[in-house]
C-alpha cells in the first residue's frame, strides 16, 4: 500500500563528467520532498544488507531527520531491478501525492495538504548485469573488493536523489587526492574514491533542501490518513 507528480521523472547516475569543482556539493533538486519522518521500505532485489548500510549512511548525514525501517504498512520506497539503458545502472522515479487520487489536494490528520509538494512513493530501480559488469571493471582496476560495495555506493547514491539531491558529475580525472566529498558523483568516482556512504556534504544539501519544510508529528501518524471528512480530508492546494 502507498501513502499518498504526477510527472514521472527520471535522474539517472551519468558516467559522463560536468565540469565541476571537486569540493562542491550537489545542489538539491525541484522535487517533492517527505512529509513523514519514517519512510518504509520494500526490497525486491534481495540485497537488503547493502540497501540497509546505504539508509543508515543517509541517516547518520542526515541527522536522523528521516528514518528508514522495513515495510509494515506501507510502501514509501520501492527498490527493484529493472533493464536499464546501457551505461545507467540506477534509476530513482518520484511519485507526489498527485499519483494518490483518492488524498490529492485533500489535508491529512495534521492539517498539512497532500499535494504535487509532497512525496507519494518512490522507486529506486537498478540494473543487475550492468552492476555487476561495474563490478568486475573496478574488482579487476583493483578498486573494489566485492560486489556489496559498488550496490552499497550505487543505492546510496540513488537514497540521495530520493533525498532531494542532484547529480553531481565529477570525473575521476577532475578530483586529486580523491577529495571529493559527496556520493552524489558519478559511479566511477564514488567506486574509486571508496565512497559507498553519504558523505558530510550530501547532508548538508539535504538541510537546504528541507528548510522550513514541516514533517507530520506521530499523532498524525497514528490517525486516518486523509479520511474523507472528520479532522482531515479537506480540500486544499
Amino acid at each position: 500500500m502507498n501513502r499518498g507528480l504526477i510527472h514521472l521523472l527520471t535522474l539517472t547516475i551519468l558516467l559522463a563528467p560536468a565540469a565541476l569543482n571537486a569540493q562542491q556539493c550537489a545542489n538539491y533538486l525541484q522535487w517533492p520532498r517527505w512529509v513523514w519522518s519514517t519512510l518504509q521500505w520494500v526490497d525486491d532485489t534481495g540485497e537488503a544488507t547493502d540497501l540497509g548500510d546505504a539508509m543508515y549512511g543517509w541517516q547518520e548525514q542526515i541527522d536522523n531527520a528521516i528514518l528508514f525501517e522495513p515495510s509494515q504498512d506501507f510502501e514509501d520506497i520501492i527498490f527493484s531491478y529493472a533493464t536499464l539503458p546501457t551505461g545507467i545502472v540506477g534509476n530513482t522515479i518520484p511519485h507526489t501525492q498527485m499519483d494518490n487520487t483518492p488524498c490529492y489536494q485533500k489535508t491529512d490528520y495534521c492539517g498539512i495538504c497532500m499535494n504535487a509538494a509532497v512525496f507519494y512513493y518512490a522507486e529506486l530501480q537498478f540494473d543487475a548485469v550492468q552492476l555487476s559488469n561495474q563490478y568486475d571493471t573496478y574488482h579487476a582496476e583493483g578498486y573494489v573488493q566485492t560486489f556489496d560495495q559498488v550496490m552499497t555506493s550505487v543505492a546510496s547514491h540513488e537514497l540521495g536523489h530520493a533525498m532531494r539531491e542532484g547529480d553531481l558529475g565529477l570525473a575521476f580525472s577532475q578530483i586529486q587526492n580523491c577529495s571529493a566529498t559527496s556520493v552524489m558523483g558519478s559511479l566511477d568516482v564514488d567506486l574509486r574514491c571508496q565512497l559507498y556512504l553519504a558523505q558530510v556534504c550530501d547532508g548538508g544539501t539535504f538541510a537546504s533542501a528541507y528548510t522550513g519544510w514541516v514533517y507530520d508529528t506521530p499523532i498524525c501518524l497514528a490517525n486516518p490518513y486523509c479520511d474523507i471528512g472528520g479532522e482531515s480530508g479537506q480540500s486544499c492546494t
